[in-house]
């Protein structure tokens, strides 16, 4: 309950400064180029940069080259 009022109290406090919308965040959705994924089932939330990644793969000349699972 304590989590709700204050998540209520930031969300108006960014009103007073910024305009801002509510976002459906059952979808993807980007924020600073940031790919930002959530799964409420499982709790889950995934960050990714495919663009950037693809810029950086192509500058290097590194296109070639095959994905690998990285653990955290």
């Amino acid at each position: 309950m304590l989590e709700r009022e204050e998540e209520s109290r930031l969300k108006a406090g960014i009103q007073k400064f910024y305009k801002r919308k509510e976002k459906d965040t059952s979808k993807p959705f980007k924020v600073l180029g940031i790919l930002v994924t959530r799964d409420p089932h499982q709790g889950t939330l995934k960050l990714s940069q495919p663009e950037y990644i693809e810029s950086m793969l192509q500058r290097y000349d590194m296109e070639w080259l095959q994905p690998v699972a990285t653990p955290v």
